[in-house]
């Protein structure tokens, strides 16, 4: 069997989608943690080593390896931000997380009390959405391998979650009401959110260059050096297209006509260059730029960016527009419902709670 091989972008595409996807389904269990392959013997939290069991809730404990795998993901995130999080600021996520942990366990029971079945198509539906945040299987895999998880951990973990949301979809969201009087008032109080942003509409060719930071380095220097010399070589004939491209812009070619024929952006090129249009400031900063002082009709200088060289058209500048209340209406009202539902949610574990036998052991 040939070993998967992956290469370093790979493995921080792996931890980064990881992440997300532990924050997402939040109640993983067991194995070893990215600060045991540091070399760490025992998991701590501010220098003590956790009690295997961190709280229990009716007689149903809770490990504290849900605690080491999510504080371990906000370490990483931590560390990749550059972020020095203070002792007590550790302290108060490990709370939340324990917290959360034991809301999710109550509501969980009381799905269970009332008899709630998911259906395991949707299971398998989660599951693939969660696949699918990964490029290929492969990754997908080398991602469980990484943090010592198998697909079976994962699609129990997907049960008790559907359980939990399908109770509170039965039990809490049909007794919160909403009516016009709250959607009209959210609505003068958001216009702001309800305004489409100031906006361009462009039409651009795109050829594609090498870029030496991108592309990285070899650690053989004569490697390197035909690396560099191909890339060289590569972005001459870039450049050389380009060029090509801008002579006919100049002699009156057919900007949507050229697109078609020599931008590599083939999704856009088919249909002359024409982009969707989008927020002033949200392209890339050399085109950001050389909008600014661009008036409809006509056709920018070629620009250099570290993905290869632009020629952008503009067709015309979008105002900002606030949508109209009957449009937005219905959006307002699914936003009203959920920040209904969650206080409904918060207000019934609180009672729940004081009904419970609930324990916490850190």
């Amino acid at each position: 069997m040939t070993p998967l091989k992956f290469k370093k972008s790979d493995f921080v595409f792996i931890a980064r989608t990881l992440a997300v996807v532990l924050i997402m389904v939040p109640a993983f269990c067991a194995g070893p943690f990215t600060s045991l392959a540091r070399g760490e013997t025992t998991f701590t939290l501010n220098g003590k080593p956790l009690p295997e069991v961190v709280a229990s809730v009716n007689g149903t404990d809770i490990s504290s390896e849900i605690l080491k795998r999510e504080l371990s993901v906000f370490r990483e995130l931590w560390a990749q931000r550059g972020q020095k999080v203070s002792p007590g600021e550790q302290e108060k996520v490990a709370q939340e997380i324990i917290n959360n942990a034991i809301d999710d366990e109550l509501l969980y029971q009381k799905g269970v009390e009332m008899k709630v079945v998911v259906d395991p198509k949707i299971i398998d539906k989660e599951l693939q959405q969660i696949r699918d945040k990964f490029p290929s299987k492969d990754l997908f895999l080398a991602a469980l391998a990484f943090q010592h998880l198998n697909l079976d951990v994962l699609k129990t973990k997907i049960e008790k979650k559907l359980t939990e949301e399908e109770f509170v979809r039965m039990e809490l969201a049909p007794k919160v009401k909403v009516d016009d009087v709250q959607t009209r008032e959210f609505y003068e109080a958001n216009k702001k959110k309800f305004t489409t942003p100031e906006s361009v509409e462009i039409s651009h060719i795109f050829i594609t260059g090498p870029d030496a930071q991108r592309e990285g380095k070899t650690e053989d220097p004569a490697d390197q050096k035909r690396a560099d010399r191909l890339m060289a070589l590569i972005a001459q004939e870039a450049r050389d297209e380009i060029d090509k491209v801008s002579g006919e812009l100049k002699k009156g070619a057919d900007f949507a006509a050229l697109a078609k024929k020599y931008s590599e952006d083939t999704g856009s090129g088919e249909n002359g260059g024409l982009l969707e249009p989008f927020p002033i400031g949200s392209h890339l900063p050399v085109v950001n730029k050389a909008l600014e002082s661009m008036k409809p009709g006509q056709v920018s200088k070629t620009l250099k960016s570290s993905y290869g060289y632009h020629i952008v058209k503009l067709h015309k500048r979008i105002q900002p527009k606030l949508q109209k209340y009957s449009d937005v209406k219905s959006d307002i009202l699914n936003i009203l419902l959920r920040l209904e539902v969650k206080k409904k949610k918060k207000s019934y574990l609180d009672d729940l709670k004081k009904k419970s036998d609930v324990k916490i052991f850190l």
